[in-house]
């Protein structure tokens, strides 16, 4: 009879091993997946930065940009001065919302190769970013047949952080407009190679 007991005993210590080694496992598993789980959210994502495809409104006449220098005062940021031209002229009430995107596969594998994958993501996550009327541009900019728009790129350290990439790479440059009854178009298309802002 004390056998039995011994014999089952084993057998229930036997089962709970068995069960330890398999959660053991388990656990293994959604560690794993809980590492990789960050970096594929934000791959994921960063999948809705699609840009509006189709020929820009406005044929690129002149494009330059003009760096403020490191130690000036006040608003730092990059300007990408445009000169274009459209079809023809529109009305304010034309406009709807502009956004800024960045469409390039080998700017963004650049960016992942000096800031790291999850920040190439989050910043790619982050496009198409919405441009406010008269802090990124006027929007009025955009009405005549012929104009000049100035845009104000990214934050006080863009430059700086931009300079870590490699001269010969080139980010494509969309100002993207969707118009009040929906429909997106391209209004601007620039190359803009990192050489530019040594």
């Amino acid at each position: 009879d004390g056998n039995w007991w011994r014999r089952k005993a084993v057998a229930l210590n036997v089962v709970w091993l068995l069960r330890d080694i398999l959660g053991l496992l388990v656990a293994i598993v959604v560690a794993s997946s809980l590492y990789r789980l960050p970096p594929l959210l934000l791959d994921i994502w960063a999948q809705r930065a699609r840009p509006v495809r189709g020929e820009p409104r406005f044929r690129l006449v002149r494009a330059a940009v003009m760096l403020p220098s490191l130690d000036a005062e006040g608003d730092r940021r990059p300007v990408l001065c445009i000169q274009a031209k459209q079809p023809e002229a529109r009305q304010l009430g034309d406009i709807g919302t502009l956004h800024l995107n960045v469409a390039s596969k080998l700017f963004w594998d650049e960016v992942a190769h000096v800031f790291g994958g999850m920040l190439a993501s989050l910043g790619r996550g982050l496009l198409p970013y919405e441009l406010t009327d008269g802090k990124q541009m006027s929007f009025e900019d955009t009405l005549p047949q012929s104009t000049s728009v100035e845009l104000r790129i990214g934050g006080r350290e863009m430059r700086a952080r931009l300079l870590q990439l490699r001269p010969d790479v080139a980010a494509c440059v969309q100002i993207e407009h969707r118009c009040p009854n929906g429909a997106e178009e391209v209004l601007f298309r620039v190359p803009l190679q990192m050489a530019l802002l040594q």
